[in-house]
């Protein structure tokens, strides 16, 4: 096997464990610790080990809220372990209410004496914790797929920013479960990207574990997964392991339609054909990619920065990038765009060859251009579709040369600083100071051919070059306002109407251009909200035409007292109803959450997410709370990305009459319900049912208070156009099923029950979220 790649590769998926694996084999409690054989002793002054308060027996590790991080509660050594791992903690707490987080776990997995090792992702939210009732948190880990003697460690750091000795913890047990000895199990399943375009090949790779004494033969099953319950057999294999032995398998086919989030069940047989262990993953397999893109960092927002921004605007190092390559492989993600590196944008993208390094970032960065490219490549190489950022101005010492030879191309838009060209053509002189803005700055003349031709190539160079797949234009995407001039006076656009139509026809023509090169070029806009596009409706017609990236900047502001839609009902019908438009526009809608990067509190981040998911939204950073029990959300919905993004997709008017919820008026769904057709053909009806917020202001529950569960909803669907009644209904979530479970991506079938003309279903509780699909 790859050792020390996938060795690498398990921190990252180690920390977000998108896979499922272990689901039939046996498992084992390998260690354990109740703390019983620990002596009563302070081991700080907020932390003890304790007596259990009467009737109970034994010891506990007692938790208080002293801030920073605890001492380490335990330690073991030689564990012989292998692909899915649990840790299991049993705790009580007294103090905490909310679903933000409370305590951290500093957890690791270490191989011998190195200081490698895999973190534990563990995060404890305050609606775990009760003082009288005890629960288990979960938390999944996947090692290497190959058996090795590992130590573990574990203590825990205080995620409340003020402290609180009355706020407390009390640990009763830690496990660590895994795969037993009696039997084989499967220990990795990796496909060879996180996305397939349609009719490449799909490689994956099977590690297999025999840990007996005897032989094994047996088999693999691959089953590709999709929509609620449509399957396709992907490979099937034979499987001999001598004992003791770790090996791997290799599997591939060929991507094909639907375009759709996939879910891989691999199975193992024995030589009789009973199942002895199943494993999942998940990848995507669409004409664009960034159709499916939805999973990625979810709340443990330091990982997810420190993995992410070494790409996104400055250099990086080989190891960065290589962090950064394996971080997204491990979250299966889909798109990534990298963000103003060019050297002087539409004038020329890529810099001159004798300068190695380059400023790139709008004169900020010095960076390696080889090294950029080699970023792009290795980025591609594992199914992420690499995007460019395009500003859309022409600037720098190119643009300069270019506008001295062809001044009849340009717009009298722009700007020009001759001290700062003075400064900057001694770049490579040691006194150089960077400056972001750049000395010469302008716009092009849209409605000219030789520009629309001349962007046409700079895009295409940076296609077949650097291996870009698409571009998402900034500030300036071949638009002309009314009034504007050229460099000689005569005015392009006298009207907005006119402006608007020659701003589209520009934009088509250049895309146009692009498409006879490179196919499967795509293309993603700023300037996608309601407010921005009222009175252009023929550009955002042609931004959205053929999928395009819309996105919708402005809502990153609306957690402000001075916007509307800082209520969450004003919220979520801004975001579901703007994302249904551009949906039957075409266009895959981008709204930004708050404040760009998240909003204040957990409460606000989660609702956030919920609703950006319900619009439709391709959203990076949605709610992943496993362990506050809202659960993977955005692999919820790449999972069924039918029911979610299908493009058949339409809101309906809250006024209509086809779904009805009996629920209390806290249970959001009227504004939620849409009308589709799944991947078999079939019509359905879906309704969202959302707990509310308990307070409608955004950013005004600092304690992320949240409601109770709502029990036993009852929905009822209707005949579609007089027709027959539904026929088949599912739930689908992320949180858990019921309150003593786990959370888990599921559909789950409903049994449906006829009352007078409508079909009947019951919802036993929705927590935050869950999602209701009628099928005709």
């Amino acid at each position: 096997m790859r050792t020390e790649l996938k060795r690498n590769l398990c921190l990252a998926m180690a920390v977000f464990g998108l896979t499922a694996g272990g689901a039939q084999a046996e498992t084992a409690t390998v260690w354990s610790t109740d703390f019983s054989s620990e002596k009563v002793r302070d081991l700080n002054p907020s932390a003890k080990i304790v007596a259990a308060p009467a009737p109970a027996t034994g010891k506990l590790l007692m938790l208080s809220n002293g801030g920073g991080r605890t001492p380490a509660w335990c330690a073991a050594k030689e564990l012989r372990l292998a692909g899915p791992v649990t840790v299991a903690v049993r705790l009580r707490g007294k103090g905490f209410a909310g679903v933000g987080p409370v305590l951290n776990f500093n957890g690791y997995f270490r191989v011998g004496k190195n200081y490698w090792g895999v973190e534990i992702p563990g995060t404890v939210y305050g609606t775990q914790l009760d003082e009288t009732k005890a629960r288990t948190v979960s938390f999944n880990i996947l090692l290497a797929p190959q058996p090795e003697s590992y130590s573990f460690d574990i203590s825990g750091q205080w995620a409340l920013k003020e402290t609180n000795s009355a706020q407390t913890i009390w640990i009763e047990r830690i496990e660590i479960m895994a795969n037993g000895p009696a039997a084989s199990f499967i220990s990795r399943v990796e496909p060879d990207k996180t996305s397939y375009r349609l009719g490449q090949t799909a490689k994956v790779a099977v590690a297999v574990v025999n840990p007996t004494a005897t032989p094994f033969k047996g088999s693999l099953t691959l089953t590709e997964l999709f929509d609620l319950e449509e399957k396709t057999d992907a490979a099937t294999g034979a499987v001999e392991l001598a004992p003791g032995e770790a090996k791997e398998f290799n599997f591939s086919w060929k991507a094909k339609l639907p375009e759709a989030g996939r879910e891989l069940r691999v199975t193992l047989l024995d030589a009789g054909k009973k199942v002895l262990d199943t494993y999942t993953d998940f990848y995507g397999i669409a004409k664009d990619p960034s159709y499916l893109n939805t999973m990625a960092g979810g709340v443990i927002a330091p990982v997810w920065n420190n993995r992410y921004n070494c790409s996104y605007v400055g250099p990086a190092s080989y190891a960065q990038t290589l962090g950064f390559i394996q971080f997204n492989k491990a979250m299966r993600l889909q798109r990534f765009e990298y963000f103003s590196w060019s050297y002087n944008e539409l004038a020329q993208f890529m810099p001159p060859k004798d300068e190695e390094p380059y400023l790139g970032n709008e004169g900020i960065w010095w960076q390696s251009f080889k090294k950029f490219k080699n970023q792009v490549r290795m980025l591609k190489e594992i199914g992420v579709t690499p995007i460019s950022y395009v500003n859309g101005g022409l600037w720098g010492p190119e643009a300069y040369k270019l506008y001295q030879k062809h001044p009849e191309w340009f717009l009298a838009v722009g700007s020009f600083d001759m001290e700062w060209r003075a400064k900057y053509e001694r770049r490579n002189e040691f006194e150089f100071m960077q400056n972001k803005t750049p000395f010469f700055y302008c716009y092009f003349n849209p409605v000219l051919p030789e520009a629309r031709r001349y962007v046409a190539d700079q895009l295409i160079g940076i296609a077949k070059e650097m291996g870009f797949e698409g571009a998402r234009w900034d500030v300036w995407n071949m638009s002309v306002s009314p009034g504007q001039k050229d460099m000689f006076g005569k005015e392009v656009a006298k009207t907005a109407e006119e402006a608007d139509r020659l701003t589209a026809e520009s934009l088509a023509a250049v895309k146009a251009l692009v498409a006879k090169e490179v196919p499967e070029f795509t293309w993603g806009y700023n300037y996608g909200g309601p407010e921005e596009v009222e009175k252009t409706p023929l550009i955002i017609a042609e931004k959205c035409r053929g999928g395009g990236w819309i996105l919708d900047e402005i809502t990153c502001t609306y957690q402000e007292k001075t916007s509307p839609f800082h209520y969450w009902d004003a919220y979520r019908d801004r975001i579901v109803g703007w994302g249904d438009h551009i949906r039957q526009l075409g266009g895959i809608y981008n709204p930004f959450p708050f404040r760009r990067g998240g909003a204040l509190y957990t409460i606000d981040h989660l609702y956030e997410g919920i609703f950006r998911l319900i619009g439709g939204a391709r959203s990076y950073m949605p709610g992943e709370f496993n362990a506050g029990a809202a659960g993977k959300q955005g692999l919820m919905a790449f999972r069924y990305s039918d029911v979610f993004f299908g493009w058949s997709l339409r809101l309906q008017p809250a006024t209509q009459t086809l779904v009805k919820v009996t629920a209390p008026d806290t249970l959001w769904w009227k504004s939620m319900v849409l009308l589709g057709t799944g991947a078999n053909g079939r019509p359905r009806a879906i309704v969202h049912l959302v707990n509310s917020p308990p307070v409608n202001e955004v950013e005004e529950n600092p304690q992320s208070l949240v409601r109770p569960p709502v029990k036993d909803v009852v929905v009822n669907c209707g005949p579609q156009n007089g027709k027959k009644l539904p026929v088949k209904a599912w739930v689908i979530s992320a949180e858990p099923a019921t309150p003593d479970a786990e959370p888990a991506v599921t559909a789950t079938v409903l049994p449906l029950t006829r009352h007078g003309n409508t079909a009947q279903v019951t919802v036993p509780w929705v927590l935050y979220w869950k999602t209701v699909v009628f099928e005709y």
